[in-house]
């Protein structure tokens, strides 16, 4: 539930009227191009929508009351049963809930310290038909800087440094490290599709049985792959992980992550 959505509202209404009406004054002018107006005007809209989330987020924190919008990725069935604003580890001690705490300070110890500032909520939820165990999705699409994981309620019952959970959370930070970049114009996701999942055919084997549903899900089974076995792996798809090892940012990202094992 987003709490005060009215008043954002009437913000952006307010902003997107300005988009058109500034120009026009300013074109009588003369002084500047219509095009660095709106760029000043669309960079002045975001610091203002930046200042009533960090509003928000404050009167949550009084009130007791987190905003979260039902992901996406969730079915009909499933309910988020606690949600939790993450902005620094000291939110990460705030959490009353042991078992939440828990698991979310062993994803953040996980998670390389340069990825922490993305991961900005995490919720628990339940699902009486349950397709998977956990997820992780962008918050905001338009900049790739906000993620929102989740774990099913179920999984409270295994501690969350059993290898199984472990391999789960470096899977799931798997689908962030797949959208970063790995030039100008290519995401690491993309490189890998383009490697192996070339028009209608799929090349190479596959380390699961789930890496096969998506190019996306392969990619997060294999790097969770790369990261949790040692350098001499001879399983299968071995291709696909020498894939990883042949990328130095992520050949650093599994020791960092190897050590906060």
């Amino acid at each position: 539930m987003m709490m005060y959505k009215p008043l954002k509202q009437l913000v952006l209404a307010t902003l997107v009227c300005l988009v058109f009406l500034v120009p026009l004054q300013s074109a009588r002018a003369q002084s500047v191009a219509e095009s660095q107006y709106r760029a000043l005007l669309v960079q002045q809209i975001e610091t203002l929508l930046a200042e009533v989330e960090r509003l928000q987020s404050l009167i949550n924190q009084r009130t007791g009351t987190v905003s979260v919008e039902t992901p996406y990725f969730l079915p009909e069935s499933a309910v988020i049963t606690d949600a939790y604003t993450i902005q620094n580890i000291r939110s990460v001690n705030q959490v009353l809930n042991q078992e939440h705490r828990r698991y979310i300070e062993r994803f953040y110890k996980l998670v390389p310290d340069e990825f922490d500032a993305k991961i900005t909520e995490v919720v628990f939820f339940s699902d009486q038909n349950p397709q998977f165990d956990a997820f992780i999705e962008i918050i905001k699409p338009y900049r790739l800087q906000q993620w929102r994981v989740g774990f099913h309620n179920d999984l409270l019952r295994f501690s969350p440094s059993s290898k199984s959970i472990t391999e789960l959370m470096i899977h799931e930070f798997g689908h962030i490290v797949a959208l970063e970049s790995l030039s100008k114009n290519d995401t690491y996701l993309e490189a890998f599709t383009r490697e192996f999942w070339s028009g209608n055919e799929v090349n190479g084997e596959f380390v699961s049985a789930y890496a096969e549903t998506s190019e996306t899900e392969d990619f997060s089974e294999t790097f969770a792959t790369f990261v949790t076995n040692g350098i001499h792996y001879d399983g299968a798809a071995v291709q696909k992980v020498d894939w990883f090892y042949e990328q130095s940012e992520l050949v650093s990202l599994r020791q960092t992550i190897r050590r906060n094992i």
